[in-house]
């Protein structure tokens, strides 16, 4: 892998900002932009994940303010509708036959205490986003991922990525260049709500400048992911939590054919 250069075709601004970094930051900011330029020829999963790992690294050191490093459990705590691809699925289908019985009961027991009411037969919500605000991933065990190794990418790419816009919802309150450099991305902190407003005020104040000029788009990542999965085998994880489960009732509780 050849050695990540400083990024190119820098505004002015952002040349006279990326001029007063030390050395270790200038080459973390290297790191993040090589990354998210090389990522996308890494078409094995595994690959892609651990790019995506050493990238969200490299962020976090440029910017300890970030508050999603492991232990942080806020955005599995409301609204855990992440969709996986077919591939990472079996990813965490592996973390879930590997893990203690213990860990995979309790895991268990928290899938079954999510209403199937809540979700069509196609296994997608059945009611707006709002409704599941307090719909905690049932994968976090006494504030940890017990599948932490093999998450998705959407779960890796919280608090470490700008997202787009939702109806309704409004961009960051960028201003001068940075607002022109941004404005094809119309950007959203990917990241609790928390998070999201000390984002917005680090940028309305002018400050990390720099950090979120390089920033990455979880969308071009998920790009990505769809050369590994076809479009229409995403679903939610929660759906496939709850078939998961339920064939494994279904294989306890089958009757033993009787020997000929």
């Amino acid at each position: 892998m050849p050695r990540p250069e400083p990024p190119k075709q820098m505004q002015p601004e952002i040349r006279a900002l990326y001029d007063q970094l030390s050395p270790e930051q200038k080459s973390w900011i290297e790191d993040v932009h090589f990354l998210a330029e090389e990522i996308k020829d890494h078409l094995l999963l595994e690959q892609c994940l651990l790019a995506v790992d050493i990238l969200t690294d490299r962020l976090q050191k440029l910017n300890p303010n970030i508050g999603c490093a492991q232990g942080c459990s806020r955005c599995c705590e409301s609204y855990a509708l992440p969709e996986v691809t077919r591939a990472e699925w079996e990813l965490v289908q592996v973390a879930l036959s590997d893990m203690p019985e213990t860990t995979r009961a309790r895991v268990q027991a928290q899938v079954s205490a999510i209403p199937e009411a809540d979700f069509d037969s196609q296994g997608w919500p059945r009611h707006p986003r709002n409704a599941y605000a307090q719909l905690g991933c049932p994968l976090l065990i006494d504030g940890r991922c017990s599948v932490y190794a093999y998450r998705p990418l959407s779960c890796r790419a919280m608090g470490y990525f700008f997202s787009k816009r939702l109806p309704g919802e409004k961009p960051l309150p960028l201003s001068g260049f940075l607002q022109q450099m941004m404005a094809r991305k119309k950007p959203l902190p990917l990241t609790c709500h928390s998070e999201a407003l000390r984002i917005q005020t680090e940028v309305s104040q002018g400050q990390n400048l720099l950090l979120y000029a390089f920033t990455p788009l979880a969308d071009r990542f998920e790009a990505i992911f769809e050369r590994l999965a076809p479009a229409g085998h995403k679903q939610l994880l929660l759906t496939r939590l709850m078939a998961y489960f339920k064939g494994l009732e279904s294989a306890s509780t089958a009757p033993e054919s009787l020997p000929e």
